[in-house]
């Protein structure tokens, strides 16, 4: 058996322990032409979406308080539209904490895949990870 692996965006509506995960095992894929460096034919392809696992929105609610005592006159219903400025250090470190939470979460769909590949027996023909931006 052959399998094309790939997260994607999709939200799920199944709740696993402290975990967002979509999965999606397609039994029949066909390319009509060339893909990601595959030849036409039928595949079986699995997409999946898994997030930071929480620690992206941690993050988030982190880096999203400090944003909040920046500005402090905003009436409550606008404080969610307080920001860091990539200029400053709380911005450039909010941005390489999220930076690292993607890599997290590509680390973990790699996993996935690779735990259910050794499972099924398959091998894997392609993989691309959609980051997301």
């Amino acid at each position: 058996m052959d399998l094309l692996c790939g997260p994607t965006n999709r939200r799920s509506t199944a709740r696993a322990p402290a975990v967002w995960v979509f999965l999606l095992l397609k039994l029949v894929f066909t390319a009509h032409g060339p893909i990601h460096g595959l030849e036409p034919g039928v595949y079986v392809a699995l997409l999946s979406h898994s997030g930071s696992r929480g620690m992206g929105a941690a993050v988030c609610d982190h880096y999203s308080k400090i944003a909040f005592g920046q500005f402090p006159d905003l009436p409550s219903e606008l404080k969610r539209l307080a920001w860091l400025s990539l200029d400053s250090a709380e911005g450039q470190e909010y941005w390489a904490a999220m930076e690292l939470m993607g890599c997290y979460a590509a680390a973990n769909h790699a996993l996935i895949h690779r735990h259910i590949a050794e499972n099924l027996g398959a091998r894997v023909l392609s993989s691309t990870i959609k980051p997301v931006r």
